[in-house]
């Protein structure tokens, strides 16, 4: 039992067991720290005009100097600033706290530009490609417009290249102005073509002879080729004939052979109107039962 007195009144009391044991204090280390001490968690010292606590058991190093080593927040706790402590590293500590908070804040966001980081490089690679975009913003603009300005007069070349009265009636476009020009070439030759056929056919061979393609021609002309071919005749056969113009050979004798029709042209025979014009036949190779000559020209 023990005795206790407050305020003159003695009072016995009877301790029945003793309680839980406290947690750990702080055990002051009076040797000042120096590298290679040996620090167990609770330890405190005095350095550098401060007080510090161990916050992890470890072995002193300049890398874990209390508010000096760059690694010192990993072991030491500040229990108290004195006035003439070096707070070197502990200020720079309190200067970045409100970056440090800062940056707490604004998580989402540094997640955002993290995730994004490649498009942001890729944006960075073609920023001369931005720069000229914005220098030349107006052209980009009426670009559209060009672009319609230029489609329509597309379509009214094309119109005018190939359509049909691209600009109301009587209006003609190129390709119709083509045309009419083609037929009125075609028009123009016939009127000008002059030509001399005959056609001789026999069942059994054709004959030797003189044949007449015009007995009195109607008007003045010049004959420029002549073409003989074997409508109906044996393999190998052939046709030996000349041109002759009033009963007078004009051109010599040509062969025309089955299967390969006998042209030539560039000739210049003139033909007087009232002229005869007649092909003669005079050989005959292998069997020939049809057998075609033209001779052509232009009025003179």
């Amino acid at each position: 039992m023990s005795r206790v007195s407050i305020n003159n009144t003695t009072n016995t009391i009877r301790v029945q067991a003793a309680g839980a044991r406290g947690l750990t204090g702080i055990q002051w280390v009076d040797d000042p720290w120096v590298e290679g001490i040996e620090f167990k968690k609770f330890n405190a010292i005095e350095h550098n005009g401060a007080s510090w606590r161990v916050i992890v058991d470890h072995v002193s190093d300049l890398t874990n100097e209390p508010g000096q080593g760059v690694d010192w927040q990993d072991f030491w706790q500040v229990l108290a600033l004195g006035l003439d402590a070096d707070l070197t590293n502990v200020n720079t500590v309190a200067n970045i706290s409100s970056d440090v908070t800062s940056v707490s804040n604004n998580q989402t966001n540094i997640n955002t530009v993290a995730a994004i980081d490649s498009d942001v490089s890729a944006v960075a690679a073609i920023d001369s490609d931005v720069s000229a975009v914005a220098n030349n913003i107006s052209q980009i603009q009426a670009a559209p417009g060009f672009a319609q300005d230029a489609e329509d007069a597309a379509e009214l070349s094309r119109k005018w290249a190939e359509g049909t009265e691209p600009d109301g009636p009587l209006t003609k476009s190129s390709k119709e102005y083509a045309q009419d020009a083609e037929a009125a070439a075609i028009v123009a030759a016939s009127a000008t073509q002059v030509n001399y056929a005959v056609s001789v056919y026999n069942d059994v061979a054709v004959e030797l002879g003189t044949y007449y393609a015009e007995r009195s021609a109607p008007e003045g002309n010049n004959l420029t080729r002549i073409y003989g071919e074997i409508i109906n005749g044996g393999t190998g056969s052939s046709v030996e004939a000349f041109l002759e113009i009033n009963g007078f050979l004009v051109y010599q004798a040509f062969t025309i052979v089955q299967g390969t029709p006998f042209s030539i042209e560039d000739l210049n025979i003139s033909v007087s109107k009232g002229d005869s014009v007649q092909f003669v036949i005079y050989d005959v190779d292998g069997t020939v039962n049809e057998v075609f000559m033209t001779s052509s020209g232009v009025v003179a």
